[in-house]
């Protein structure tokens, strides 16, 4: 009423009897509004409210709907903010209309706040989009997808120093702009696919692949169709039509290696056997009951003897010794009680274990290996090296290959638990912004300590042969990888994935020879 009518003022005078308007103006502003269009000689009609809309835009040039009518506002607290519209009016005027056209969104969008026009809208996702995280699946019925196949951790594939990523540098800030553009790009190149319950744990799992009951990182739809909405900080589709997915299928066995000799690492996900004879539980860290423990243990046993390996660096494993009743007798136990498994033991713990920095830790790693493949020779070891005080020790053995063609030959092991990203860090092990969060100081120091303690190794075996593997906490360009691969070992696993974060992949874990 105060801004719509001057504004129609300044318009050519020759079109104002040309005009037809329709005008929504509260009961107070009536006369006010009718003397200025009467003084124009425009054709409006006024009144605080229509019912039909829709028919009048097919003769009206200009339709005015007030403020006062409906508020249009954000609910909730920012960034967890839905648009709506309060202290509204609503009258049918008319019913059984089809819906609007889909509007087609195109990823990766310019800025992620783009989206916030289509809010509410039904949409189409033309492109192919990729299932990059099923993290929230079971809990809140949500996948997140995007464009371009799945999201990578920024430091999988972009170095913090060197530009390309194959350089070794381990120090400096060159390249900490490219890191954070690879996580923009991933922002605005992804978006939720969610359910349309507001159930938490819903009794059905929705989008799960009907052959196996589950869902694959790596599967992908195209054309995904559904309202557009903001929650919780997030954009997510909520589908209004089953997905078709093309589900990614899982392999049947381990991939071909080659070799006659096989050599893995497994996080067994804090494998601790309570106090070994039934009882002990809850753990500090692990199961919280016996039946918790059996089914921890069977998933393990039955994915350690389907891997195929002969020499196996365990993570997270109990550190309670070497007894009849620890966790690692346990496992090794269960292995070779399972038909088709062989006969397993483990390497015991290396001089000094208890009192040389790292061995203290609640979780330890372990070696285990099949007795029909490899013979140890020489006793274990591990670094009496301050480096790993906030760590876990790495333990190394030297075997001597049974049969085969490499019947024989001496090979050494040496799993490692590097320091975590986890916690927060203080001066030069505070996060620095760089993409390698917390700690990276202390892995640096730690993979140092590492190519020091290979030399030990090798000259012990007075054998040059030595496979590094294990959890480094540390993705394929960050600065440790840097360190070790100028220290001259060799990654044996370029381009795999063997952990998912906030939804982008990536390898903390690895596997290096000399």
């Amino acid at each position: 009423s105060d801004i719509v009518p001057p504004a129609i003022e300044k318009l050519e005078p020759a079109l104002w009897p040309r005009i037809v308007l329709t005008q929504q103006v509260r009961e107070e502003d009536m006369a006010r509004v009718r003397t200025v269009y009467d003084k124009l000689k425009i054709a409006a009609e006024l009144a605080p409210f229509f019912s039909d809309l829709p028919a009048r835009l097919a003769s009206t040039h200009l339709i005015v709907s007030r403020s006062g009518a409906g508020t249009v506002a954000e609910l909730g607290t920012a960034p967890n903010t839905l648009t709506e519209i309060t202290s509204a009016t609503v009258q049918i005027v008319s019913s059984g209309n089809p819906l609007p056209a889909l509007v087609d969104v195109a990823l990766p969008v310019a800025s992620v706040t783009d989206l916030e026009r289509y809010e509410g809208m039904r949409v189409r996702l033309p492109q192919t989009m990729t299932v990059s995280e099923h993290f929230s699946l079971a809990r809140y019925g949500e996948l997140l997808l995007s464009v371009n196949g799945r999201l990578l951790q920024p430091t999988e594939v972009v170095d913090p120093n060197d530009d390309p990523a194959s350089g070794n540098n381990s120090s400096g800030t060159s390249n900490v702009a490219a890191v954070s553009a690879r996580a923009n790009l991933n922002l605005r190149s992804s978006i939720l696919l969610a359910d349309t319950s507001a159930t938490q744990n819903p009794a059905v799992i929705p989008f799960l692949d009907p052959a196996n009951n589950t869902i694959r990182l790596g599967t992908t739809i195209t054309n995904l169709t559904g309202i557009l909405n903001h929650s919780f900080g997030n954009y997510a589709i909520h589908a209004t039509e089953a997905p078709a997915f093309s589900y990614a299928p899982r392999p049947l066995s381990p991939p071909a290696v080659g070799g006659n000799l096989k050599v893995a690492s497994f996080n067994v996900l804090n494998f601790f056997n309570g106090n070994g004879t039934g009882g002990g539980f809850p753990t500090t860290r692990g199961a919280d009951t016996a039946y918790e423990f059996g089914r921890q243990k069977a998933k393990i046993v039955a994915a350690l003897c389907g891997l195929g390996a002969d020499v196996v660096g365990l993570l997270e494993m109990e550190n309670d010794g070497n007894g009849t009743t620890s966790a690692l007798t346990e496992l090794t136990n269960a292995l070779t009680a399972t038909n088709g498994c062989g006969n397993w033991t483990y390497v015991p713990n290396p001089s000094g274990w208890g009192t040389i920095p790292g061995s203290t830790d609640e979780i330890r790693p372990a070696l285990i290996y099949r007795t029909t493949a490899v013979t140890p020779v020489g006793a274990s070891m591990s670094p009496n090296d301050a480096a790993f005080t906030q760590a876990r020790a790495p333990v190394a053995q030297t075997f001597t290959v049974d049969g085969g063609a490499s019947a024989g030959q001496k090979l050494s092991v040496i799993i490692n638990h590097f320091k975590s990203k986890g916690g927060t860090g203080t001066g030069a092990d505070a996060d620095q912004g760089d993409g390698q969060g917390n700690w990276n100081a202390m892995r640096k120091g730690q993979a140092t300590a590492l190519l020091s303690f290979i030399t030990t190794v090798q000259a012990a075996a007075n054998d040059p042969d030595v496979i590094i593997l294990g959890d480094l906490n540390a993705y394929s360009q960050e600065d440790p990888m840097d360190i070790l691969r100028a220290g001259g070992l060799i990654d044996l696993a370029v381009g795999e994935h063997s952990y998912v974060f906030g939804g982008q992949s990536g390898s903390l874990d690895h596997a290096m020879v000399t």
